[in-house]
């Protein structure tokens, strides 16, 4: 689940993975080629030293889905400054994650595929092994 660990909610209660909490560290380095409007993950960035003159331009809020995209494209070793709400545990398209269903003393865990980006709060669909689509609350929890 590469370096994810969290909890989402549906109806009663869901946990869906979110990505551990990352430094402090201000400045970001591009660790792969980014194409504009796609959807920040910080599987994708590593923490940097902020130069002097550093990329003020390369993320943009996206209000739909509560998240973070990339403004322009970013190439590969390139510093940016890191977006305001980058490190409050956004989900991209494509990240896998653990939905949990608590319902009293009941414990249900299975793996599932977020199908949209969302940030904290928001609504998402994921898909199920199955094939099912599941929309789901994104509650952002301690690792």
């Amino acid at each position: 689940m590469s370096g994810w660990g969290g909890v989402i909610s549906v109806g009663a209660a869901i946990v869906a993975a979110v990505p551990a909490a990352a430094s402090t560290q201000h400045c970001l380095r591009v660790r792969v080629p980014l194409a504009a409007e796609s959807f920040a993950a910080s599987r994708d960035f590593e923490a940097a030293s902020c130069p002097e003159h550093v990329s003020r331009d390369a993320f943009r809020y996206d209000a739909r889905t509560g998240a973070a995209r990339v403004a322009r494209d970013l190439a590969p070793g390139e510093i940016v400054t890191a977006f305001s709400g980058f490190d409050a545990g956004a989900i991209a398209p494509g990240d896998r994650l653990t939905l949990v269903t608590v319902e009293g003393p009941v414990r249900i865990e299975r793996e599932v595929t977020a199908m949209q980006a969302a940030g904290p709060g928001r609504r998402l669909f994921v898909k199920g092994a199955d094939g099912a689509l599941i929309s789901v609350r994104y509650e952002q929890v301690a690792p």
